[in-house]
């Protein structure tokens, strides 16, 4: 959406909360604070929620040299720019983990000899974002800011369902562009380890 900034964003949703707008992130007001400090969970949270076809990528995914320590056979570096916010699924659907390595940061663990991965990434231009991600951020910024604003913790409860609503619409839209993709649950895929025989759970959340 051209010419959207993030101050915008935030200033929709504190006219939700009945608050006056802010002109920066910088007005070293308590509300400027609240809403630089909360702005960036807000899209997160809005952009891993479900897969926007702006924020879905098909990426090889580079192999580490060292094997993991235990448990799998590979491990491969997550992007960091676009920074990769969640892995959605392997190609096939193999098993996969996503953790942590001391020298290489986030990785994901696999059996498989090469890593082709669907996963959603951070979308910092809000031009490539669609019109129903920009309200859910919306919604899902008032909801963090509610408390803050107007002392109701029942507000924010009420605003994240209203978001939960929204991504309906979300995946809907987007499944409209194209041939819907199956998910495996990201905790409770469950293949089969052939070197040990016995059944694992692989979780896909980040």
């Amino acid at each position: 959406m051209a010419g959207l900034t993030q101050i915008e964003i935030a200033n929709s949703a504190l006219r939700q909360l009945g608050a006056l707008p802010i002109r920066s992130f910088a007005d070293e007001t308590e509300t400027s604070d609240a809403c630089r400090d909360e702005y960036p969970k807000a899209r997160d949270a809005m952009l891993e929620a479900t897969p926007w076809n702006f924020a879905t990528f098909y990426r090889k995914l580079a192999r580490l040299d060292d094997p993991p320590a235990w448990g799998w056979t590979y491990q491969y570096s997550l992007q960091t720019e676009p920074y990769l916010l969640r892995v959605l699924q392997l190609e096939r659907n193999a098993p996969f983990e996503i953790g942590a390595d001391e020298s290489q940061g986030r990785v994901l663990f696999t059996d498989e000899m090469v890593a082709h991965v669907r996963s959603i990434h951070r979308i910092d231009d809000l031009g490539r974002w669609n019109g129903l991600a920009v309200e859910a951020c919306i919604k899902y910024l008032a909801a963090l800011l509610a408390p803050m604003v107007t002392g109701q913790q029942t507000r924010k409860t009420a605003l994240l369902e209203e978001f939960q609503r929204m991504l309906g619409s979300g995946m809907d839209r987007d499944a409209h562009e194209g041939t819907p993709h199956v998910i495996p649950p990201n905790r409770m895929l469950v293949a089969v380890r052939h070197r040990r025989g016995t059944l694992w759970r692989a979780g896909g959340n980040l």
